[in-house]
Parts: structure tokens; C-alpha cells; sequence
């Protein structure tokens, strides 16, 4: 139940703060993309902030009428089409 996978993946990157001496990089597609996105916001203050993120088709909004989403309304594997279908079978 949420925000269940927002808290693991917060203890997950805290454990990485706190254990790695690399810097951290979040990633993650789809719904994995949007917790390393919330993850990124809500470290921002962190000591040791992520350095990037590697974010995969996340469902991030935005006005579709625009940008990227007018630019690649047609791209490989996920039309803008694609996405309106995708959000009406959830």
C-alpha cells in the first residue's frame, strides 16, 4: 500500500548514503522511474544528494499539448496514442 515503495526505496538510498562512497545515481522505469524521481526530490537537502538520475518512461506528467510530448508523439515503442490507452486500462 503507498507509500510502502516510496519508503523502501528511501531506506534503500539512505543505506547507499550511508554505506557507499561512490556517488549515487537513481534510476528506474515506469513506476520504478517515478519513486527515483520522488526519491531525488525528497533527498534534494540531503548531505549526499543523488548526483543524476536515469529515469525510463516514467509517468512524471506534464502538459501533453507540448513539449517532448509533441516532439516525440510518435516515437518507437510509445506514441503519445500508446500512453492515452495506458492510462485509461489502469
Amino acid at each position: 500500500l503507498h507509500p510502502a515503495a516510496f519508503d523502501d526505496a528511501l531506506a534503500v538510498f539512505e543505506w547507499a548514503a550511508a554505506t557507499a562512497g561512490l556517488p549515487i545515481v537513481l534510476g528506474g522505469e515506469s513506476a520504478g522511474g517515478n519513486l527515483a524521481a520522488g526519491v531525488a526530490h525528497a533527498t534534494r537537502h540531503h548531505p549526499r544528494p543523488a548526483i543524476g538520475q536515469v529515469l525510463i518512461y516514467p509517468e512524471l506528467g506534464g502538459d501533453k499539448s507540448a513539449g517532448s510530448y509533441v516532439e516525440h508523439a510518435e516515437a518507437p515503442l510509445l506514441t503519445l496514442s500508446d500512453i492515452e490507452f495506458y492510462r485509461q486500462v489502469r
